[in-house]
């Protein structure tokens, strides 16, 4: 097993975190693998989509309800 097993996702994971902190909310990794790299792949891609519900309802508080009022 080479360095590249473990440091190739994780510089995966390091593009996306840069990528979700520039806005671009959609961004996802995908890991296929059964150890402790896939669980934080799968935890990262649960943050990254909780970020984008999340500021999503900040940018658009009450969306809805703002129709119906005007």
């Amino acid at each position: 097993v080479g360095a590249k097993w473990v440091t190739k996702p994780m510089a995966l994971l390091n593009i996306a975190a840069k990528e979700i902190a520039q806005g671009n909310w959609e961004k996802r990794v995908e890991i296929e693998r059964d150890d402790e790299i896939g669980e934080l792949d799968k935890s990262f891609n649960e943050m990254a989509q909780n970020l984008q519900v999340s500021f999503g309802e900040m940018k658009y508080p009450n969306s809805s309800s703002a129709e119906g009022e005007e």
